[in-house]
């Protein structure tokens, strides 16, 4: 919970910190001097943004009293800067429940900050010393709400979220990409990232990927982590060869997904790559070894049909039940019918190890134990040739 307190603390410093405004630096002075004079002078506003200056100079006792000249006279964001102070014992000693009342007190005066926070301690829950606030969805959703309303962007990104995943609320990507957009409109990173993962999945959009491709050089210019996902993008488009470039980068950043999509890069091939299914025998098999658990069914496939590799039903069975040992769960509801399907190519193909004393000894237990789960997801022989074919199958534009 205390990662919420940090992430509203990010908040407002960006929103308060009026000493952070661009220009020259005898501009922002003399913007200070003027701060001074108008907090001096008793206005209230004045006082809440020479409070922020102050605690981004991390001069923490002045920053405590102005907040507080502030907030006795009901200043919405001296509340909340007040309430910054007891959470973060910033000035003063810490205390939870004085801060949440403070907080409460100024989200109820219309403060967007205030009211995100009590929207995230209300999707998450808070159990502090002093303070417990049980668990409440949709509670949040409609303190979230109000501050998207208002037009704080992170909110309106994490309402989008709330929509995309059904948290608070119903379901609905159409409704996420809605807030998606007015966050992206603020100028939020974030939100250019989650509107091109919707482009790149079509959730609530028909599927463009040169649409998502849009959205993540937005994010990636603005700093956002996206090289994964302009990998996927490339790789749809055909572009197999620049996918790779990407996916090279979170690689070497340790993500094993992008090795199993560099197998995947090279086992079809694309307008800019040569198909070469030894290559993609080698990486489905790396980034098995790793614990990617579509990679462990890819590389056991290529064992059991000898594609790139000899065929080599011991290591096949092996990589099947590694498999099995990393499925996700619950599985993931967007994907959920193409993991279904992958459990049951493995369990079809395991079934058939197990009964034919394929890498393992004959075990009738075991074959209808996996074969009632690849009756269960509609897998047969044909099934497997099948998706193998489609998996292996050389791109053409």
């Amino acid at each position: 919970m205390k990662r919420i307190f940090i992430v509203m603390l990010v908040a407002s410093l960006c929103l308060g910190a009026v000493a952070q405004d661009s220009g020259s630096i005898l501009g922002n002075i003399g913007r200070a001097r003027e701060l001074a004079v108008a907090a001096n002078s008793g206005n209230a506003a004045a006082q809440a943004d020479l409070g922020w200056s102050l605690a981004n100079q991390q001069k923490y006792d002045e920053a405590f009293q102005w907040f507080q000249k502030s907030a006795s006279q009901g200043n919405a964001k001296g509340l909340y800067g007040l309430g910054w102070c007891y959470d973060t014992g910033a000035g003063v000693k810490v205390d939870y429940k004085v801060a949440w009342d403070l907080y409460v007190e100024s989200a109820s005066k219309g403060f967007p900050d205030a009211q995100f926070y009590l929207a995230g301690a209300y999707l998450q829950g808070v159990d502090l010393s002093g303070l417990h606030i049980d668990k409440d969805p949709a509670r949040g959703v409609e303190w979230l709400s109000t501050a998207a309303t208002g037009g704080l962007a992170i909110a309106q990104k994490t309402l989008g979220d709330c929509y995309k995943i059904g948290n608070g609320v119903r379901q609905s990507y159409i409704d996420a990409i809605e807030w998606y957009r007015k966050a992206a409109d603020n100028g939020y990173a974030p939100a250019f990232t989650s509107l091109g993962a919707r482009y790149l999945n079509g959730e609530g959009v028909a599927e463009d990927f040169n649409q998502a491709l849009y959205w993540f050089r937005k994010a990636a210019a603005a700093g956002e982590d996206v090289d994964l996902l302009m990998g996927k993008s490339y790789y749809f488009l055909g572009e197999r060869g620049k996918a790779i470039s990407f996916f090279e980068k979170t690689r070497i950043k340790g993500d094993v997904e992008s090795i199993r999509w560099i197998g995947s890069c090279y086992a079809s091939g694309g307008l800019d790559l040569e198909q070469d299914l030894t290559k993609a025998y080698q990486y489905w098999r790396d980034a098995a070894n790793k614990g990617e658990y579509l990679a462990c069914v890819y590389a056991g496939v290529c064992c059991y049909q000898g594609v790139g590799t000899a065929v080599n039903h011991k290591d096949a069975v092996s990589l099947l039940l590694k498999s099995f040992d990393l499925v996700p769960t619950p599985i993931d509801e967007v994907e959920a019918d193409y993991y279904r399907s992958v459990v049951g190519i493995s369990s079809k193909i395991l079934s058939s190890c197990y009964r034919y004393g394929r890498g393992v000894i004959p075990d009738k237990e075991a074959e209808e134990y996996y074969l009632g789960f690849a009756e269960k997801y509609n897998v047969d022989e044909t099934t497997v040739s099948q998706w193998v074919e489609s998996m292996t199958r050389k791109f053409q534009e």
